[in-house]
């Protein structure tokens, strides 16, 4: 028990499918920490659907939580979706590398692309934005998205 209280746990069908600092990586403990507080939340969001990844990163300033289901993927915050795109929206993904040294993880949908110009900033909000600690969540991201992308 913490000096706060106990700490929340980690939903079983969250555990499953975490992709998460390796336990010697500094972000570890706070990247569970994030998912267990927003496990219930993805559970209660996902009722019929798989779940494939659930992965933690930053969004913007805050933290948020990163879900690929087998119909959506989808970002929460405080136990409030906060962009959700169907597979079918999704048109490709971008992995790279921030100034930070963190890896940065961009979903496009089609609108993003077709609907606005390069220079608009609101085009954005047809996409979801992560960066995450290591290459290898980046890459688990990538491949857990790109499996549903259209060919």
């Amino acid at each position: 028990m913490g000096i706060f209280g106990s700490s929340a746990s980690i939903h079983p069908a969250v555990e499953g499918v975490l992709a998460c600092p390796p336990e010697h990586d500094q972000n570890a403990k706070f990247a569970r920490k994030v998912i267990a507080r927003e496990s219930s939340a993805i559970v209660a969001n996902t009722d019929n659907e798989t779940l494939f990844l659930v992965s933690q990163g930053q969004s913007g300033m805050s933290q948020a939580v990163l879900v690929v289901t087998d119909d959506r993927v989808f970002q929460i915050h405080k136990g409030k979706i906060e962009k959700s795109f169907p597979h079918a929206d999704i048109t490709d993904v971008e992995i790279g590398t921030t100034s930070r040294g963190t890896t940065r993880v961009e979903i496009h949908t089609e609108s993003f692309h077709q609907d606005f110009n390069p220079n608009d900033s609101h085009r954005f909000s047809q996409a979801i934005q992560i960066e995450v600690s290591t290459p290898r969540i980046g890459n688990a991201i990538g491949s857990a998205v790109t499996r549903w992308i259209r060919r």
